[in-house]
């Protein structure tokens, strides 16, 4: 921190988990920038004290455990930070030289087992982004545009992905979780503690937007496509399709949680995972306009504003996502009614 002369003082733990905090705060509040900022401060901080690696010989378990989990909760936000901006991450290249947290060490006071999954989540996506930069498909995701997309690429890349998801669903106390299947909001969710089923909802909302974001330069690709030739109406690109299953799950499961309970009131990131899912369901309509049955697209369209509706009154970030998102609600719902106006006029179509 600052002491009195001004001067940033000497690196500690406890230095490096303040910049965390007023980090989170700041994301909460949409001030990426300077969450950025303060981020590759408290980074700097965790290079001096070789959070970023592991202790030869650690002297107390629970002292390196608690160092570890610092450092993977700046490698979380750091993603974070540096996806919404797209800019460079400060903790990439050496994050993995650090040990997982482990779920042995625990807490009477504090469920820690979310921690220890998020983490193993950010560690896969990072193995991912190691395996796509290597494809050079890499930088077509984090900038959302149309690239040389190999298929194949991805099918090797998304492996770690698909292991967090296998694992996770063999765990003992995710084991009712099945992220191949929409969450289910069924009577026997209501059983589980209020903690579980937002961690449970959390996991699903992160897992369904790392895929959907990995999907949507396939859609992208299938927008461009359209543009400059003609392709019969239901001829789905299967991972354009994929992209969308992902993006509905998204906004199918803010939806029914908002409905059910107020379990996720204060998850300021909701907002930046609606707005991928919002925006991946309208490249897919523009794209493939007659492939949406249009009474569905146009409830998923009013499903994604409802998020931000309901908070445009109480924050300033989701009054400019509420605009937005109004606008591309409009978009989608007239290139659906066009799209279906046009083909009922055809003779062909009867």
């Amino acid at each position: 921190m600052i002491d009195d002369t001004g001067t940033v003082g000497e690196p500690s733990l406890v230095t490096v988990q303040t910049y965390i905090s007023t980090a989170i705060y700041l994301l909460n509040a949409g001030q990426y920038q300077t969450a950025y900022t303060m981020l590759g401060l408290a980074i700097r901080f965790a290079y001096a004290l070789d959070l970023h690696r592991d202790d030869p010989v650690p002297l107390d378990l629970s002292d390196a455990e608690w160092k570890r989990r610092t450092w993977w909760v700046l490698v979380m936000l750091d993603l974070r930070c540096s996806t919404e901006l797209g800019r460079p991450t400060a903790t990439c290249g050496s994050a993995l030289a650090c040990s997982l947290p482990s779920p042995d060490i625990q807490s009477p006071h504090v469920k820690l087992e979310y921690h220890v999954w998020t983490a193993k989540l950010t560690a896969a996506r990072l193995l991912l982004h190691e395996s796509l930069a290597r494809s050079k498909m890499d930088g077509a995701i984090a900038n959302g545009g149309v690239a040389d997309i190999s298929a194949e690429a991805l099918a090797q890349a998304i492996t770690p992905l698909e292991r967090w998801r296998d694992e996770l669903g063999n765990s003992d106390m995710f084991a009712h979780l099945d992220l191949d299947k929409p969450l289910s909001f069924a009577p026997d969710f209501d059983l589980l503690p209020e903690w579980l089923q937002r961690q449970v909802i959390l996991l699903s909302l992160h897992y369904h937007d790392i895929m959907s974001m990995l999907y949507r330069p396939f859609i992208m690709q299938s927008l461009s496509d359209r543009l400059r030739i003609d392709r019969e109406a239901d001829d789905v690109d299967p991972l354009s399709d994929r992209g969308l299953r992902h993006a509905l799950n998204v906004i199918d499961i803010i939806f029914l949680a908002l409905r059910a309970s107020d379990l996720l009131y204060g998850q300021f990131e909701l907002y930046s995972l609606q707005w991928n899912a919002m925006l991946n369901l309208v490249l897919f309509i523009s794209a493939y306009p007659l492939a949406m049955d249009p009474d569905t697209a146009i409830s998923k369209l009013d499903r994604a504003v409802l998020l931000f509706q309901l908070s445009e009154k109480r924050y300033a970030v989701a009054r400019r996502a509420n605009a937005l998102c109004r606008k591309l609600r409009a978009a989608g719902i007239h290139i659906v009614k066009d799209a279906n106006r046009s083909v009922r006029s055809d003779p062909s179509y009867y």
